[in-house]
């Protein structure tokens, strides 16, 4: 299937190929830290579908401009996840955005720029960690 891949997140850790892969689409996991990222032909490797990355990019897959959309999808995620699920995807993100290791546009093959996808994930974490302080003051208050 082509020359190994390395796992964008642990340092020079091959990859292994996962059997469902396809001809057009090779899905791999790191024996490290058990991530799972896709490649289709022509494109470099990513986050495969149900990573952190992936769920926050699909409430955008259809916007224009993936920025004015950041409350939307952050409160969405709010309303539905767990404060330790949010923490944990918002690190995954901030990894994402502080060392960048793919075209995130590539993981759900979104149309829009990558500076203005780059920049949505920004606000959406920058909203989660303002709504977090927040409700641990209010949790806080309460004690």
């Amino acid at each position: 299937m082509g020359l190994p891949q390395y796992c964008l997140r642990c340092d020079s850790v091959e990859l292994a190929v996962v059997p469902e892969s396809t001809e057009g689409t090779t899905f791999y996991e790191c024996p490290r830290c058990h991530r799972h990222f896709t490649q289709k032909s022509g494109r470099g490797l990513c986050d495969r579908w149900l990573s952190p990355l992936s769920l926050v990019l699909y409430g955008v897959i259809f916007e224009r401009h993936p920025q004015d959309a950041y409350q939307r999808v952050a409160e969405l995620f709010l309303a539905q996840r767990t404060r330790e699920e949010i923490s944990r995807m918002m690190e995954e993100i901030a990894q994402e955005l502080e060392e960048p290791t793919q075209n995130v546009c590539d993981i759900l093959e979104l149309r829009q720029k990558e500076e203005d996808v780059r920049g949505f994930l920004r606000l959406v974490v920058e909203h989660w960690t303002e709504a977090l302080k927040s409700r641990s003051a209010i949790g806080e208050e309460r004690a």
